[in-house]
């Protein structure tokens, strides 16, 4: 007796025609599910990189602000030289009424690396891709008393602006205030 050793057509696998051809679908859609998320993903990261950076701008003219209105003046002489890009504050802690060690705040544009930069060493920075605004000015403070646009004059000063814009790639925005000191002595 002979046996069949043939399966029936039911019980066959796939040729090896029909795996390439099932092979080569699943790499087609794979491919294009890997470009699709990939492209979903560098956006996303892009996006999330615009954001910290709009985060830390707004948190640096916050801090700006917050140290201005808080100052009874702005500190120009031999040993502060505030500049329209560096701003040195005077903060009375000891309300003694005398400029005294750790009494004075520094806010400068570091305009080799684009940044804007916090303390007496300017080794804290508040934001990152700052230009200033016109860029032909190359200014990120302008001092005021009153209306009028003044130099520097500590005696003087009762109103200073912050003008920059965050550039990074395509992305640009400006951040503008303009800062009464508050605490100042008349």
């Amino acid at each position: 007796m002979a046996v069949n050793r043939e399966a029936p057509r039911s019980e066959r696998g796939f040729t090896l025609a029909e795996v390439m051809v099932y092979s080569f679908l699943l790499v087609l859609i794979l491919a294009g599910l890997y470009t699709l998320l990939g492209g979903a993903l560098r956006s996303w990261q892009a996006e999330d990189d615009l954001v910290e950076v709009q985060q830390n701008a707004r948190l640096a003219v916050d801090r700006v602000v917050s140290e201005i209105r808080g100052a009874k003046s702005v500190v120009d002489d031999a040993t502060y030289d505030s500049t329209p890009n560096a701003i040195y504050l005077w903060v009375d802690e000891d309300v003694d009424g005398v400029v005294d060690g750790g009494e004075t705040r520094l806010f400068s544009y570091d305009s080799g690396n684009k940044r804007l930069r916090y303390g007496l060493g300017g080794n804290s920075q508040l934001a990152d891709y700052v230009e200033p605004i016109p860029p032909a000015t190359g200014s990120i403070f302008t001092y005021y008393q009153g209306a009028t646009s003044i130099a520097v004059d500590e005696e003087r000063a009762n109103r200073i602006a912050i003008e920059f814009r965050i550039v990074k790639g395509d992305f640009s925005k400006n951040y503008k205030s303009s800062v009464q000191l508050r605490n100042k002595n008349l």
